[in-house]
């Protein structure tokens, strides 16, 4: 609770008790007048009983104007206003009526404690002055007043005794007024620990209230991120699965059965790679590497790459770059292309027809990339979430166009990972633009020739390598063997890591490929047992053939002693890389 917040319960709580103790004490001085005139009235004093009766109306009327408002300053100044009428009537009573010896007069010893009551100590103080004053001025009228024989004694003696009794009342007020203090300090007290409590109570309550609220969306959106998943993942092997039997019919085009049982693989790898990239993502796992490349080569690479799609749909896949748009840069090259495809293949997704541009302009040390399309547009408050993972803009046009939904999201955070930004303007039925940039540093030296992102043809390789291949999986071995052979190679295949120390027993290989998980040895167990041999003919090159894609199982392989490491499902292209890596050098240590 903050301090000002205290100070205005503080406040809040002395306002209330004052105007309690105004009132009541208000109400029982004016009932006590009352008393006095009836009292007087029998007695036929009527002047005693006028005087009476005037200091209660005037009682009631005080009180009435001081709680009539709300400002506190009244109830203050209408205590004392209630203390001087009574004061006042007091001594009038007794001097005018003759009755100085009254019994009346000995209630102005009351007026330090009614001050305590209601005002405090230091007005406790005043009123005991001022009641002693007044004491003095009625036994200095007791020279032409008429003393009633029952009050003795008379005289200094009925002055000191009645100063003496002012002084007992003012210390008995004080100490009360003290005991009432600290009694209303911890009422205090007790009532802002309770506020503290109740504003602690009241946020843990809110937070719960959001904390449910975010688990609920969450949830929500994870379900259907799932289901999306489920339908996304299905599709593509519906068609493999549900082409496989039409393999021995003689009647179909087997070509395009391969081919499209070829295009669902490569569907159903994407979804993969994108649930994992985002969760690298999230695990803060993903980091941006500069290189030195070429934009122009990069943005033709992506459009290359991208082409036939656009083509199979009937649009015009134009390019506008800057003429003045460097050549040689420095940024991550590999990222620039994934958030290009993404934001490209995108745009060519949902559109349907016209034409997808994309542009790229130089603004001082930054790239700015402009993707726009013809297509179906986003709504204005679509836009809002547009760039959140597990959750879909629309789940029917997700269907008839496919993809996880993930791709935007992504694509905003290898961005944001570079150092730039993203943004997008849309006009539903018009079509969409995304904005992002870069930083880059320019080179003035030109940048080396990026291999393009379309496949080439693979050759058998005119000197085969000595082989191996090791998995625990009967269909892993079958693949890799068909691949390693329509390469030009004939490789040996082992189920487990003995097996593997009993080939290389036996046999000098060239490379092997070595699976992670395998029962009784695993991968990174046997390599370091391979490595920790002396092998005459040299230690085979080793590369981790493996379904783990994650940073950590990179580093096991790495501090284990292999080579390289190639992830399943393996893609030709990859084969042949690393089988040329392991021939050059070979051919190296050949010529040292």
């Amino acid at each position: 609770m903050s301090d000002g917040r205290e100070l205005d319960i503080r406040m809040h709580a002395a306002d209330r008790a004052a105007r309690s103790r105004l009132s009541v004490l208000a109400s029982v001085m004016a009932v006590g007048w009352l008393g006095f005139a009836l009292q007087y009235a029998m007695q036929g004093r009527w002047k005693t009983v006028a005087i009476d009766l005037a200091v209660a109306a005037t009682g009631l009327g005080i009180r009435a104007w001081a709680l009539a408002d709300d400002e506190s300053r009244r109830i203050p100044l209408g205590a004392h206003l209630n203390l001087a009428a009574s004061a006042v009537g007091l001594t009038a009573a007794a001097i005018l009526s003759g009755q100085t010896a009254s019994m009346a007069v000995w209630w102005l010893a009351c007026a330090p404690l009614v001050a305590a009551y209601q005002l405090g100590s230091r007005a406790a103080v005043v009123w005991a002055l001022i009641a002693s004053v007044l004491v003095a001025c009625v036994h200095a009228s007791e020279a032409v007043a008429r003393v009633e024989p029952e009050f003795v004694p008379v005289g200094g003696e009925l002055l000191l005794g009645r100063v003496a009794l002012v002084a007992v009342v003012l210390a008995f007020a004080i100490a009360a007024r003290r005991i009432m203090d600290a009694h209303v300090a911890r009422v205090e007290a007790h009532e802002m620990q309770v506020e503290k409590y109740a504003e602690v109570l009241k946020a843990k309550t809110l937070e719960l209230e959001q904390a449910r609220d975010a688990a609920l969306a969450a949830a929500r959106a994870k379900s259907e991120f799932l289901a999306n998943m489920s339908h996304e993942i299905r599709t593509p092997l519906n068609g493999v699965l549900g082409l496989l039997p039409l393999m021995d019919d003689p009647d179909v085009d087997r070509a395009e059965i391969i081919h499209t049982m070829r295009s669902s693989g490569s569907a159903l790898l994407t979804i993969v790679d994108d649930i994992l990239e985002l969760s690298k993502m999230e695990a803060g796992q993903v980091h941006v590497k500069s290189v030195h490349f070429d934009v122009r080569d990069c943005v033709a690479d992506v459009t290359r790459l991208l082409k036939p799609a656009a083509v199979n749909k009937g649009l015009d896949l134009h390019v506008d770059l800057d003429e003045n748009l460097p050549r040689s840069v420095e940024a991550d090259a590999i990222r620039l292309k994934q958030v290009l495809v993404n934001l490209v293949g995108n745009a060519i997704k949902f559109t349907s027809a016209g034409r997808v541009t994309v542009s790229a302009t130089s603004q001082r040390d930054r790239l700015q990339f402009d993707i726009s399309d013809t297509g179906i547009g986003i709504p204005a408050e679509a836009r809002k979430k547009l760039f959140q993972p597990f959750t879909q803009l629309d789940a029917s046009a997700t269907r008839r166009h496919g993809g996880t939904g993930l791709g935007l999201s992504i694509s905003r955070r290898l961005v944001a990972l570079m150092g730039g930004t993203m943004s997008v303007t849309s006009k539903v039925g018009r079509g969409s633009t995304f904005h992002f940039a870069i930083p880059i540093v320019e080179r003035e030296e030109e940048a080396p020739r990026d291999e393009p992102l379309s496949a080439t043809r693979i050759k058998p390789s005119s000197t085969p390598l000595c082989v191996l291949v090791a998995d625990d999986d009967p269909l892993n071995l079958r693949v890799a063997t068909r691949l390693l052979s329509k390469l030009g190679h004939s490789p040996d295949v082992a189920s487990n890591g003995q097996q593997v120390l009993a080939a290389i027993d036996k046999k000098a290989y060239d490379i092997i490929f070595m699976d992670l998980h395998m029962p009784d040895i695993d991968g990174a167990e046997t390599t370091r047992r391979i490595r920790g041999r002396e092998v005459e003919s040299g230690q085979p090159f080793v590369v981790a053939l493996t379904a783990s894609v994650l940073d950590e199982q990179r580093d096991l392989c790495r501090a284990a002693g292999m080579n390289d490491f190639v992830t399943k499902p393996v893609q030709l292209e990859t084969l042949a890389a690393v089988l040329d890596d392991a021939q050059k050098r070979k051919r190296e240590a050949r010529s040292a």
